[in-house]
């Protein structure tokens, strides 16, 4: 029987030296003009895990009766390979809208909540440089201020939830007299297996308790 013992401590060893692993997760995305590459590398002590996403396409086009016809393909040849469209509408914003104050009407209490689970991951790198242009400088303006208040946003969302270990570096360029979208983001995330392993298990009772919040909010959908 003694080896049984000496087995079950050296699974609780290997348990706990697992805990304090520490795992490195490196996003990048970009977008020129319309083309798009995301990037994912996972890394844990000499393990790496690389994911490099397909080039795809994202053509934004205008009819009657609609905001966006938005089609996704992959590869060069948008028109002969579309994987899936999706059509904004104002009827489909306003069910956005609704969704969103309802969500934030349910889940406004358990921010403290969400936030000291999110805590556990460390953001050391931050970077979104953005160029763009319309061909129209008064249009172009307009959208530039927009970004920024939208990017404001973004880091806002993420000093508030995650631990910043970095300064953000975000950019915003104008190209007034030309017609040109280009983005550049670059994420680097830390955490330890055993503070995500705790994460998770809160997560799950947190999901038993207040489980019909959700339930909720996806039937509204």
């Amino acid at each position: 029987m003694h080896w049984f013992y000496w087995i079950l401590l050296l699974q609780a060893g290997i348990i706990v030296l697992f805990a304090f692993v520490p795992v490195q997760v490196h996003v990048r995305y970009s977008r020129i003009r319309e083309d798009d590459h995301i990037y994912v590398r996972i890394r844990a002590l000499f393990i790496t895990y690389t994911i490099e996403m397909p080039t795809a396409k994202l053509i934004a086009k205008v009819h009657s009766g609609e905001l966006l016809n938005w089609t996704i393909a992959r590869g060069l040849q948008t028109r002969e390979k579309k994987r899936g469209s999706f059509t904004l509408t104002l009827e489909k914003i306003e069910k956005i809208k609704k969704l969103w104050y309802f969500s934030l009407e349910n889940i406004y209490g358990y921010k403290t909540w969400l936030r000291r689970t999110l805590r556990i991951v460390k953001v050391e790198e931050f970077r979104w440089q953005t160029e763009m242009g319309i061909g129209d400088a008064a249009v172009t303006g307009t959208l530039i201020g927009l970004l920024w208040s939208v990017k404001g946003a973004v880091l806002s969302l993420i000093s508030n939830f995650f631990t910043l270990n970095t300064q953000p570096r975000i950019d915003v360029r104008p190209r007034f007299h030309e017609t040109v979208f280009i983005t550049n983001v670059s994420c680097i995330f830390k955490f330890w297996v055993g503070q995500a392993m705790f994460a998770g298990i809160r997560m799950v009772f947190y999901w038993l308790r207040e489980g019909h919040i959700w339930r909720n909010i996806r039937s509204k959908a």
